[in-house]
């Protein structure tokens, strides 16, 4: 039982230090992919392909997640309020 649940820490612990160097790797790619496509203006930019905004949305969350659980609130946050501020204009 204790085994057990020392396994369980290590593979947590392995999984928290994995998780930096896999967001390193992903934030290379999108940048670099970024730099070459162009990020939203041009017919074949990076965030007009549905992959890349999925790997997009990965990367913000993951350095969202990293590093502060607040700013994920204040993201939404402000999302909720302007998206209330645009329906009571139109």
């Amino acid at each position: 039982m204790c085994v057990e649940f020392l396994r369980i820490i290590n593979f947590v612990m392995f999984q928290e230090t994995t998780e930096v160097y896999f967001l390193g790797i992903f934030c290379v790619e999108a940048s670099l992919k970024i730099l070459a496509l162009g990020f939203v203006l041009h017919p074949r930019s990076y965030l007009r392909n549905i992959w890349n905004m999925m790997d997009f949305v990965v990367v913000v969350t993951g350095w969202v997640n990293n590093h502060n659980q607040s700013l994920l609130m204040l993201l939404i946050n402000l999302f909720y309020i302007s998206y209330s501020m645009l329906q009571l204009i139109y």
